[in-house]
């Protein structure tokens, strides 16, 4: 059960740091605009702050996922807390910016997505999922059904956290 569970906690941060990686690659600007909106780094910064969290989600993504694939246990370990620190930069990042009272869009995604409490709740989410899985780095799924059960439980956590934040923000269907 240990290689399940780190599988699935695994998987998720980098399907996660992929996701994200691929939303501001899709929409360069999303992401620096956004950075503006905050008002919390220097304008004549934003640009290459939006660059850097790209390029960090992507080398953690590729190499996490290389690590696992080789058995690079110790990569992995270290890949999944890299990541955990940056998904709980990202969600103290968040927490301030939502503090802050502005309505302005996160820049996470590549929809637009409001910076509150719900975008902190996904990096927490996604933080607690890099560290499982970097504490029980090393572990394995025993056999190919414990595998295909961790891909598709990997798949709807990484989808459930990832649209957590608009999800929330969408009205009731079909009530009156």
């Amino acid at each position: 059960m240990p290689g399940f569970i780190a599988a699935v906690a695994a998987f998720t941060a980098l399907v996660g740091l992929l996701v994200g990686a691929a939303a501001h690659v899709m929409r360069p600007r999303m992401l620096r605009d956004a950075l503006l909106r905050h008002r919390v780094l220097p304008a004549s910064v934003t640009g290459a702050a939006a660059l850097a969290v790209t390029g960090v989600e992507l080398v953690l993504a590729a190499t996490g996922t290389v690590a696992f694939v080789v058995n690079a246990t110790v990569v992995l370990a270290t890949v999944l807390w890299l990541s955990a620190g940056t998904f709980a930069v990202y969600a103290a990042y968040s927490r301030y910016v939502s503090a802050k009272g502005l309505h302005v869009p996160c820049g996470c995604s590549r929809t637009e997505v409001p910076m509150d409490d719900w975008v902190t709740f996904r990096a927490v989410g996604f933080t607690v999922c890099a560290v499982g899985g970097a504490l029980l780095a090393g572990s394995t799924p025993t056999d190919v059904t414990q595998w295909v059960v961790a891909v598709l439980a990997t798949a709807t956590l990484a989808l459930a956290l990832w649209q957590l934040p608009a999800a929330m923000r969408q009205p009731a269907l079909g009530g009156s």
